[in-house]
């Protein structure tokens, strides 16, 4: 395998990373990827040939001995730095720690962000600095750019965002399903002095009570029977940066204890760790749902509550941004059409867009539009080619031949359309969960969606 070095990477001031992993090529494409894609590295999979080299990480399968092989690469390339990446089993077997020379190893899987703030520990002062400065104002400009909208409501809100953003306060983000909460909290971080740091998001519906705290704290080894190694948790991994826990309001009582204890004294305690850790993060959380309501209802803690509720940022539904709706779609349009192919909507379909209530708000208006594009043959879309239920209904005028039986049929047609839509945008194309909540088995409801022409894989991954 020759080397491979990323052509926007050819720069002989950068410090030059040579990743070993002929035992495990893949693991090595990987690694490499990751640096190349961070940019500021020239990273190759061989040797060059003056043998000059920063950085060196070698990939060691079980069969290796890791004392072997570092101590051969220190003799050999002495004034290289050394990150070695280990197999599990190394550690299981007792090696416990580098050998002289060596201040750092990783184990794998590898995690880019880990991967990453290691070798810049290792390489300090290199141009990969230079480079952060220019992405930092990258990202604020892309972060403030996927905020779209003209109408004033919003842009009340990217106003404040600017304002949030350079304090380092608690930020609690509302707002309807759909209205943008994980960018707006994107755009928090990246406009903040904390953008060079990870952006680490949290979904706590998706956080099995038991498991809250391994995977916000983490775990050192012997914590567990299966905890062969340290293992950072999610709030070490956003050290420095910003952790975003969507749908707050979903935490079980156990889990609000103890991130209330986190979030009043800034550290926490990984699993089997005999001391706390100061942690450095700033806390955005987000909710679909009216948390004042639940703390009526006693399924939410009070003082957690008022610990979130220091600044509330509340996004406007898309029907209260009728404006913006037109813009959106063009801009959906854009982003998801084919590049060589000229879409647009019709003035009557961008009428019937604006008249429509959006229940799921942008996230739905984008599924539309996919929708659209995946599904329809016409470039220029009219209001006829919309899916129900954004389509218009038809007035029916005094000469109407229609009798009550096709007015009816089509009635329902409608309703079945919007609610087996709703359905899958709810369960994020999951057919058999969508089944499930409408009670029918999973045969009879994907026979209704094909029915209905909707493609479920529109959905998938949505948030």
């Amino acid at each position: 395998m020759g080397a491979t070095v990323s052509p926007r990477n050819n720069c002989s001031s950068w410090p030059r990373i040579l990743v070993l992993g002929l035992q495990s090529p893949e693991v090595g494409a990987q690694v490499r990827d990751i640096l190349s894609n961070a940019g500021g590295f020239a990273v190759s999979l061989e040797e060059g040939e003056n043998g000059l080299v920063d950085l060196i990480i070698p990939i060691l399968t079980p069969r290796l001995d890791p004392r072997t092989v570092l101590t051969e690469l220190r003799i050999s390339m002495p004034g290289a730095q050394l990150l070695p990446i280990l197999h599990k089993k190394h550690l299981s077997d007792g090696f416990d720690r580098p050998p002289p020379g060596v201040t750092d190893f990783l184990v794998s899987p590898v995690r880019g962000r880990e991967l990453l703030a290691r070798v810049r520990r290792l390489l300090p002062g290199s141009v990969t600095e230079e480079i952060e400065g220019v992405r930092e104002r990258l990202h604020e400009s892309m972060a403030l750019d996927r905020l779209r909208g003209a109408d004033p409501a919003f842009q009340a809100v990217k106003q404040q965002i600017l304002r949030i953003a350079k304090t380092d306060v608690m930020v609690l983000v509302t707002g309807e399903t759909g209205t943008g909460k994980e960018l707006t909290a994107q755009a928090i971080h990246y406009v903040s002095g904390r953008a060079s740091k990870p952006f680490v998001p949290v979904e706590c519906g998706a956080l099995p009570p038991e498991l809250f705290e391994n995977e916000l704290f983490g775990h050192h080894r012997g914590a567990f029977t299966d905890a062969r190694s340290d293992q950072p948790g999610l709030i070490a991994e956003a050290e420095g940066g910003t952790l975003f826990l969507d749908e707050i309001d979903s935490l079980a009582p156990g889990a609000q204890v103890k991130l209330l204890r986190f979030l009043e004294h800034r550290t926490f305690r990984p699993l089997g760790s005999p001391r706390s850790v100061q942690a450095n993060v700033r806390v955005v959380a987000a909710t679909n749902t009216d948390l004042s309501a639940k703390l009526r209802e006693g399924k939410f803690r009070q003082d957690l509550f008022y610990r979130l509720h220091v600044v509330t940022l509340l996004l406007p539904p898309l029907r209260e941004r009728i404006g913006d709706i037109g813009l959106l779609a063009d801009y959906f349009l854009d982003r998801h059409a084919p590049a060589d192919d000229r879409w647009r909507f019709a003035p009557d379909a961008v009428q019937a867009l604006s008249k429509y209530r959006w229940p799921g708000n942008v996230r739905e208006l984008e599924n539309v539009v996919c929708q659209l594009v995946h599904m329809s043959s016409p470039r220029l879309i009219r209001a006829a080619d919309l899916p129900w239920p954004t389509r218009p209904l038809q007035p029916i005028d005094g000469d109407s031949t229609e009798s009550f039986r096709t007015t009816k049929a089509r009635a329902i047609a409608e309703f079945e359309h919007k609610y087996l839509a709703t359905l899958l945008q709810a369960y994020r194309g999951n057919i058999s969960r969508a089944a499930h909540a409408a009670r029918q088995d999973r045969r009879t409801f994907r026979r209704l969606i094909q029915k209905h022409r909707l493609d479920p894989s529109v959905w998938a991954g949505t948030r």
